[in-house]
């Protein structure tokens, strides 16, 4: 395949809806090229016949013949396609958590289809298409009670281990794995910027926007995203927290 430019796939089966989308997205990045596919069959013909990489679907839920969900999945099946962002839109609201650990998608878009909303949701991911820094994401397998998901590095906030559960937080919840030891799950994920900060957490530095002290011996993450997920760096580990945050923002520069 022939990667020369940013290109955006919508699938919809409804023309005005389609043409609607196209006209916000590049009103917000317009770097955007635009494939408009009618259904599933018709995206499924364009991505197995060495089409340019896509690098951004837009998947409408209620495809005629092939739904957007079983789409997906054979979109996750290609290898060059494990990264690439899914946002499903649809005519009412979704299980955020339950379509991102079942088909890794990153958001959804409710019809119909105003820029204020498409800007809320997805202008970051917009805005940073084709930014170097997503060379430094990688997939993560993660052992769940469903079976085996797979979770994009970037999309990790922290890690919580504690009383025998074990939860990765991520940008829309978090998600229970199978419990293991801290330091194992730190060396299975492997990147140098996961790291612990507490006896029971950790931390991907590169979704931190700043740390800040709470208390005597005890300092917070600030996220680069407003969540509920919180927790503490400890006075053990926060000379090597900052040295590794240190180093995070001066790669960055």
């Amino acid at each position: 395949m022939i990667k020369n430019r940013l290109l955006a796939m919508i699938v919809e089966d409804d023309k005005d809806d389609a043409l609607r989308l196209q006209k916000i997205l590049n009103r917000i990045q317009p770097e955007l090229n635009f494939i408009l596919c009618k259904d599933g069959a018709d995206a499924i013909h364009y991505l197995s016949n060495e089409g340019s990489l896509v690098d951004l679907f837009f998947l409408d839920r209620d495809l005629p013949q092939i739904d957007g969900f079983s789409l997906a999945e054979k979109i996750r099946s290609i290898t060059a396609y494990l990264l690439t962002p899914i946002i499903f839109v649809t005519g009412y609201e979704m299980d955020q958590l339950g379509a991102f650990q079942e088909y890794h998608c990153y958001s959804y878009l409710v019809k119909p289809l105003t820029e204020h909303a498409v800007r809320r949701s997805i202008e970051p991911l917009l805005k940073n298409l084709g930014n170097e820094q997503k060379k430094l994401s990688k997939v993560i397998p993660l052992d769940t009670a469903e079976g085996t998901k797979l979770l994009r590095f970037q999309d990790i906030l922290g890690i919580e281990v504690l009383n025998r559960s074990c939860h990765i937080y991520i940008d829309k919840g978090q998600i229970e794995i199978s419990w293991k030891p801290l330091e194992k799950l730190l060396a299975e994920i492997d990147e140098p910027y996961c790291v612990r900060c507490h006896k029971s957490f950790a931390l991907n530095l590169t979704r931190v926007r700043d740390i800040v002290k709470v208390r005597r011996n005890i300092w917070s993450p600030v996220f680069d995203i407003d969540t509920s997920f919180s927790c503490e760096i400890s006075k053990t580990y926060y000379v090597h927290v900052l040295d590794k945050y240190k180093e995070w923002i001066s790669e960055r520069e």
